[in-house]
This record gives structure tokens, sequence and C-alpha cells, in this order.
């Protein structure tokens, strides 16, 4: 489900809103969108490392509980 359609949902249903929880869901949505767009992604090559940095650690962890 996109941002977009999310949003367009939440408009659709908002009716009357005392306390403006549903404006302000709508407001969040909205960034969280614009966040998403002007983030940009990681090469496959750092996250190759990460996993390759956590397998270390997770056996080095799995060593020290050995002893």
């Amino acid at each position: 489900m996109s941002y977009q359609h999310i949003i367009d949902l939440a408009q659709g249903a908002k009716g009357k809103d005392e306390f403006d929880y549903r404006a302000e869901f709508i407001n969040m949505d909205r960034s969280s969108a614009a966040l998403q767009v002007n983030i940009p992604r990681q090469p496959e090559q750092s996250l190759d490392s990460v996993k390759l940095n956590l397998q270390g650690f997770a056996s080095k962890l799995r060593l020290n509980l050995l002893c």
C-alpha cells in the first residue's frame, strides 16, 4: 500500500476531527512519503558488509557465551 493510497483513505474517512488527530495523521503520512523519496538507496555492497559484520558479531557472541 502506497503513502498516497493511505492519504486518500484517511482523507475519505476524516469526518469530524475535533482535536485534529486525523489531520495530523495525514500530515505525518505526507511527511513520511516526502522523506522516503529523498532518502537515497544504499548500494548493495554496503548492505553485504553490514551482514558480514553482524555475522562476525554473532559468532563472537556465541564464543563468549561458551567460555
